[in-house]
């Protein structure tokens, strides 16, 4: 008696209950905002402003001076120093967005397949992957990117197979009197 209540009172994994929420965490990739860090730096362009000075003293000098001058403030303009490269990262082209939000897509839904197959080492491996490349790609500020990382880490959280009591005892007597029933 003591084992079946132990039995009853397992909690169950909604196993279909997780692969469900993974499949409609996919069908939301499509609709989750980039990053705005995406953004290209813009670069000053002083070859564009004119110089006042230049007015006068362009006509003095001489016609080789004042074309290594334009020459060196040509390559000024087209070199840019940046002090935290780290924090800019380029623009994803649209082809690129596309695969970015598939293969996030495909990982949600390789971590569903992982659920269903109770396969607990690729199921968090392919959330901490998603979780990863949503915190890389897609705008932490919108509301829809905070409820999918919300939503990612409480299915990390989610056991996959419950912890089954020991029903050996019972197995056992069922045993011993389905010998003695089958000796009759």
């Amino acid at each position: 008696m003591k084992e079946i209540d132990a039995l009853k009172s397992t909690e169950r994994v909604d196993i279909p209950g997780i692969a469900l929420k993974l499949a409609n965490l996919a069908e939301t990739v499509e609709h989750l905002p980039l990053s705005l860090d995406f953004r290209s730096m813009k670069t000053k362009d002083s070859a564009a402003a004119p110089n006042a000075k230049e007015g006068t003293e362009g006509r003095k000098e001489s016609a080789s001076r004042g074309f290594f001058r334009q020459l060196w403030s040509d390559i000024r303009s087209l070199i840019t120093f940046r002090s935290n490269v780290e924090s800019y990262r380029p623009l994803l082209p649209p082809t690129q967005q596309y695969f970015l939000r598939e293969n996030l897509r495909l990982v949600l839904l390789g971590a569903q397949q992982a659920a269903l197959r109770a396969d607990r080492g690729t199921y968090r491996s392919n959330l901490e992957s998603a979780s990863r490349w949503i915190k890389t790609y897609f705008d932490p500020d919108a509301q829809a990117v905070k409820e999918m990382q919300k939503e990612i880490q409480a299915l990390a959280r989610q056991p996959l197979s419950e912890k089954r009591p020991d029903i050996g005892a019972s197995l056992k007597a069922l045993r011993i009197v389905a010998e003695k029933h089958a000796g009759l």
